[in-house]
């Protein structure tokens, strides 16, 4: 069996990479500095030269036929570098919640532009959720939303939002033009400004906001929609902490102590193979996943999604603590980039639930498969 990348997959992953590495690697903190949402030049080169944007829709909405394992690839180049971009959230969130609505309205109506890079759009996931029944958002029976959507990612650039909202009859996905929304809208949330430098994420107040009710009112498609965005947030992180793992070792080979390069110590050898474990278990787990999506396994799918989640966030975040501390005291400095990936390992640990959150899920689900 086959467990490998195809040539094409394989060609897709050194294409990204080179032209990520191609751009400033100073974009993150030029942006930063100068407050501006992502660099618009890469977003359109993005999607003129290399069709990043339309990865994984469909060939009849015109993007270029790819499913989850081809966008997980293309979020692992991303999440090896730290590139404010709006593409998680339009494609490897908002993209994949519209096509797990099954609404061929609303996907002709979107997708197209989505995949041309013309509209970014968002999803609206909760920052942590126990269960479907606490979101944060109400649907009354004409669409029309209440509540509050807290570090909403990229949510200033989009013009389309995807809102998970409790209804009457359980919950449901809701589209909502940026337009019609008040002037609060781009406020950053108090958490998301001082913490994650790299991405930024706003409030959305949602007051009897109109929408439209995105598929059938009945379907599991809330629930194909936040194992899709698990899987995404997942493969993002995995190439977050394969950068860390990366910069972690490369210094511990180069810097010296006692006259013996650092990395001959054992606690840091240990550091670091315990990270790579971590590391090569969330890429098992994560295309796994994203293998399972594809092949349109419904029932494990929400399982393996949160599974993918809960390793990655803690891999993530023990990858990204070691880096720094392997660094020493230049780890801790602005200068250097080891803290922009700690403030991103916690700040997407806690998006769509903590990883205790997910592994409650997945105890939840494995208890209920074993009752008779």
């Amino acid at each position: 069996m086959q467990f490998g990348f195809t040539p094409e997959q394989a060609a897709l992953r050194d294409s990204v990479g080179r032209f990520l590495d191609a751009s400033d690697r100073q974009q993150v903190r030029t942006l930063m500095e100068a407050g501006l949402r992502y660099d618009e030049a890469v977003w359109r080169r993005a999607a003129d030269e290399l069709g990043l944007m339309s990865v994984p829709i469909p060939v009849e909405y015109g993007g270029a036929g790819g499913g989850m394992v081809e966008l997980a690839i293309v979020l692992e180049e991303f999440g090896r570098r730290l590139v404010r971009s709006p593409y998680l959230a339009s494609i490897g969130l908002a993209s994949t919640a519209l096509l797990a609505t099954d609404d061929d309205t609303a996907c002709a109506d979107f997708l197209p532009r989505i995949a041309e890079g013309e509209l970014i759009a968002t999803f609206a996931l909760p920052v942590g959720v126990g269960s479907m029944a606490n979101l944060p958002v109400h649907a009354s029976d004409d669409a029309r939303l209440t509540g509050v959507a807290d570090a909403v990612i990229d949510a200033e650039s989009a013009g389309l939002l995807i809102v998970p909202a409790r209804t009457s009859s359980g919950t449901d996905l809701f589209a909502v033009d940026r337009g019609v929304l008040d002037a609060p809208r781009d406020a950053p949330t108090d958490e998301a400004t001082p913490y994650d430098l790299v991405t930024r994420s706003s409030r959305i107040r949602f007051d009897d906001t109109p929408s439209v009710r995105l598929g059938a009112p009945v379907s599991d498609k809330v629930e194909r929609a936040f194992a899709h965005a698990n899987i995404a947030l997942a493969a993002e992180q995995l190439g977050g902490a394969q950068a860390c793992l990366d910069s972690c070792v490369e210094y511990a080979k180069t810097r010296t102590q006692f006259g013996r390069a650092i990395g001959s110590f054992q606690a840091i050898k240990h550091r670091c193979a315990d990270v790579l474990l971590k590391v090569e278990g969330a890429r098992s787990l994560v295309y796994h996943a994203a293998w399972l999506a594809d092949t349109g396994a419904t029932e494990e799918l929400a399982l393996v999604a949160s599974m993918a989640k809960a390793w990655c966030s803690d891999t993530y975040v023990q990858a990204a603590e070691a880096n720094l501390l392997t660094h020493g005291g230049i780890g801790f400095t602005w200068e250097h980039d080891a803290h922009l990936h700690v403030r991103r390992a916690r700040s997407r640990a806690m998006t769509l639930g903590s990883p205790d959150d997910h592994r409650d899920a997945v105890a939840a689900r494995l208890l209920l498969a074993e009752t008779p």
